[in-house]
């Protein structure tokens, strides 16, 4: 394990460099971002740094070598606490801050935290699967956030912060996390040997929205009808919201999952139309530019190795507007806001089902609404 293996979040870690350096580490910090970019893996490696008894903590490096790093390599550091959701729940259950009933305040995180450290001279608690703490759960972290041991850290995980509660919003630092870019999905695809090829791996990686975990499942033939299905229905000129929504929710269904999975399939397809519309607004700009010549080559992406071809669906569904038209370029924007509303409903935890008919619904209405008749 090293800082060499963590892709895309460079900000991140130099935003701790320089907390450390100041003397502002804080106490609680709540790491959001989708799943499967790395905040798991950053978050073990800052502890593995807060915890080396070589590396000079303000360059937030690690070892490898000390006897705190092979301990932390083996899982057998009794200052890193690492708790989650327990094996065959659906929730982050009190048990796990407090105990079980027999021994309540005698075991779990919150009473662990306050025990002395052993080997350090702090102790560090990674808090994975927040968005599922029930009511109790939930006020049991509260308590220790409002009192917090000294020299403790704790680091929450959350996928969809806006399913804690605001008073534990309120008592972390939030550190934002965001999507890996193509290039790291591909290569981390390869160095992995999820993929037996470099074009799988830049295939499966444009699909992937920048989550590596869902960039695994894309090998799953059923991710990429869905995605198949998605991009004819957006780039139809015949609107049928109804046919549309109801093809979307049963290969959703069809997926499988918990309700935590079936959320974060949702957010992958919302992220893959307001992918489709950025890229159908990058071309018409770049035809603009042109002065209209439709034979100017596109890219999705503005610069860099990992540029792709803009979809031949993205055109279609380009092709019919005026690249020459202020209002025709209101109208293709009107489609993005509505795309990026969906995935604000989506953290507010508005029923999948619900969230995909009104996007369609609102998407035909935008469509019908042409300003140039085109």
């Amino acid at each position: 394990m090293s800082w060499s293996d963590i892709r895309g979040h460079a900000v991140q870690r130099e935003m701790f460099r320089r907390a450390i350096r100041r003397g502002r580490l804080a106490h609680a910090y709540l790491f959001t971002g989708p799943e499967g970019i790395g905040k798991r893996q950053f978050a073990l490696r800052l502890a593995q740094s807060l915890l080396c008894q070589r590396a000079s903590e303000e360059a937030v490096e690690f070892c490898g070598e000390c006897h705190a790093c092979k301990m932390l390599a083996a899982g057998t550091h009794p200052d890193l606490l690492l708790v989650g959701r327990p094996e065959g729940k659906k929730e982050l259950t009190l048990e796990v801050f407090v105990g079980e009933r027999e021994r309540r305040g005698r075991e779990g995180l919150c009473y662990e935290l306050y025990l002395r450290p052993v080997a350090s001279d702090r102790r560090i608690a990674i808090i994975d699967d927040t968005d599922l703490m029930n009511e109790e759960s939930a006020n049991a972290l509260l308590k220790t956030l409002e009192e917090p041991p000294e020299k403790s850290v704790l680091i929450l995980l959350s996928e969809n912060p806006n399913a804690l509660l605001p008073t534990i919003r309120s008592r972390c630092q939030l550190v934002r996390f965001f999507p890996l870019s193509r290039s790291d999905v591909a290569e981390l695809l390869l160095e992995q040997d999820v993929v037996e090829s470099r074009e799988e791996a830049e295939r499966i990686a444009a699909l992937s929205g920048g989550s590596l975990a869902m960039a695994a499942r894309l090998r799953d033939p059923r991710y990429r009808e869905l995605f198949e299905s998605l991009h004819r229905h957006l780039a139809s000129e015949e609107s049928r919201p109804l046919e549309a929504a109801a093809q979307i929710n049963e290969q959703l269904d069809r997926l499988g999952g918990d309700a935590g999975q079936k959320r974060r399939n949702a957010h992958w397809v919302v992220a893959a139309c307001v992918e489709f519309y950025r890229g159908a607004l990058r071309w018409l700009l770049v035809q603009r530019e042109a002065g209209g010549d439709s034979s100017v080559e596109v890219r999705i992406d503005a610069a860099g190795p990992e540029r792709a071809e803009v979809p031949e669906t993205v055109r279609a569904f380009a092709a019919r507007f005026d690249p020459g038209s202020d209002d025709d370029l209101d109208w293709l924007i009107d489609f993005l806001e509505r795309t990026m509303q969906a995935e604000d409903h989506l953290d507010r935890n508005v029923s999948v089902s619900f969230c995909v008919e009104t996007l369609f619904a609102d998407l035909a209405r935008i469509s019908r609404k042409s300003p140039s008749a085109v």
